[in-house]
This record gives structure tokens, sequence and C-alpha cells, in this order.
């Protein structure tokens, strides 16, 4: 990106935009590997668990013997268990069960290079019709030896 040299104020703004969202993409990746290894405590989880447990255990314990409230207090404990299961999988980030996918980055990186391609294609146009005039030709030239000089 910083390659790019910006033709008009519209590619300008689209670069500064680019240059943001990278340097959001790289602090967000620094905190993550800062973050790694820091979990929720093991003590704090152990605590949960137990506090969990015994809860159930009450509602068991009060519950009437019948069918219903069996599979409802399994439902409702595997339901508690899913939500404390998801929080330690968001906690990793890039975890096992909850990925983010590579997709959406890959088709933004495909659309700025096939955009960059039209504005080089529009660039060369723009340098073929100066030098068809003769008036033009001076500029034209004056034009490649500016590209040329970026481009090193």
């Amino acid at each position: 990106m910083l390659a790019l040299k910006p033709a008009n104020q519209r590619d300008k703004w689209w670069l500064d935009q680019a240059m943001t969202l990278a340097a959001k993409i790289g602090d967000t990746r620094w905190l993550l590997t800062q973050q790694l290894g820091q979990g929720t405590p093991k003590p704090f989880l152990a605590l949960l668990v137990f506090w969990l447990t015994l809860l159930f255990a009450s509602f068991g314990l009060f519950a009437p013997r019948n069918f219903i409230s069996g599979v409802t207090l399994t439902l409702c404990a595997l339901a508690v268990a899913g939500a404390v299961g998801m929080i330690l999988e968001l906690e990793k980030g890039f975890g096992e069960v909850v990925h983010i996918s590579p997709q959406p980055m890959r088709q933004a990186v495909k659309a700025l290079e096939a955009e960059t391609n039209d504005t080089r294609g529009l660039d060369q146009n723009e340098s073929d019709k100066l030098s068809s005039s003769p008036a033009g030709r001076d500029e034209a030239s004056n034009l490649r030896i500016g590209a040329g000089r970026e481009e090193e």
C-alpha cells in the first residue's frame, strides 16, 4: 500500500481509509498476541462450575420426580454449559469451533487489485491521448519520466 500513488482526491481518500484500517488490524493483532495465554482464571472457572452444580442439584432436589422436570433440568444444564463453553471459546479469538473466515478479506484484496489495474489502464489512456497531439508530447514525456521515478 505504501507504494501506491493516488491520482486524485478520491484515490487519496481510499488510500487513507485503507491505511487506517490496516493500522487498526495491526493493533488488533498485537492485542491478540499480548492477550494470548491470558484467559479466565482457573479458580473462577472452578467456582462457577461448583456454583452451577449446586444450583442445579437444588433444583433437582425440590423438583417433582417425573420425566418432564428431568428433561427440563437436563436441557437447562446443557444450555448453561453451552454458554460457558461459548464464553471460553470466544475468549481465544481464533478458536476451534468459532473462527473468522479469511474469504471477505481475500475478496477485498481482489477488488482493490482490480481497481488499481483499472486506474493504471486509465493513466495509460490519458498518456496516449497526450502523446497523440503535438502540444501534448512534451507533457506526456514528462508524465512518463515522473512515473518512472515513482516506481524506483
